[in-house]
């Protein structure tokens, strides 16, 4: 399967589920689920870390704005920071199953 790959625009920072392609700390070209978080979007469920935005008023810890990959199987974590430069988008495509 084939995908329309697009430079990252508005569109792919949405907050939507698309096909990231990016290049990792290795180097590598490679592809994953992901999405873009925005500033003060996704609360975190633990203490203030280095990078995360905190509102000290309401105590409410915020995952820092950037791209994330989806992880569906992981029963602990769902969204983990990507780690590397995502340069293009495609859409998810729809699964017919037969």
């Amino acid at each position: 399967m084939s995908y329309e790959f697009k430079p990252i625009d508005e569109e792919a920072k949405s907050g939507k589920k698309f096909i990231l392609s990016m290049i990792n700390r290795g180097g590598y070209r490679v592809e994953i689920m992901g999405c873009w978080i925005g500033k003060f979007k996704m609360e975190e469920y633990s203490d203030c870390v280095d990078g995360d935005d905190c509102d000290e008023k309401d105590g409410v810890y915020y995952a820092p704005e950037g791209w994330y990959e989806i992880v569906q199987s992981h029963d602990e974590y769902t969204y983990l920071q990507a780690d590397g430069d995502v340069t293009h988008y495609a859409p998810v495509p729809k699964v017919v199953l037969q």
